[in-house]
């Protein structure tokens, strides 16, 4: 019996999520018509089944998450998830989202100098 393969991917932020790498979708991150925080934090984007699924963080009930039977769908859904997300009073206690809070203030005092 042959074993299934698997593959664990840290995000940049050194969160593991297993992914068989068979699921996992290549894209180009320079295709313009992209969100801009899709292009700045770089999901992961995978299928499962019949969907397509864009994932920020260490698992779907923590992470930005968003699906759609195609891939601009699930982007389209991260997006909507992802500004949600930012603008929840309790993003304090929320780690993706003070994660992403944390990465916008640096790269704009990086802009400044």
């Amino acid at each position: 019996m042959q074993g299934i393969r698997f593959a664990i991917i840290y995000l940049k932020f050194m969160w593991p999520i297993i992914l068989n790498p068979e699921n996992v979708i290549e894209i180009n991150y320079q295709k313009p018509d992209f969100p801009a925080s899709f292009l700045a934090f770089k999901p992961i984007l995978f299928k499962t089944g019949q969907l397509y699924c864009c994932l920020l963080g260490p698992n779907l009930q923590e992470g930005i998450f968003g699906m759609g039977y195609t891939v601009d769908s699930a982007i389209t859904q991260w997006n909507l998830e992802f500004k949600r997300r930012l603008i929840l009073k309790n993003s304090k206690k929320d780690t993706t989202a003070q994660f992403v809070a944390h990465k916008i203030r640096m790269q704009k005092k990086l802009n400044v100098y």
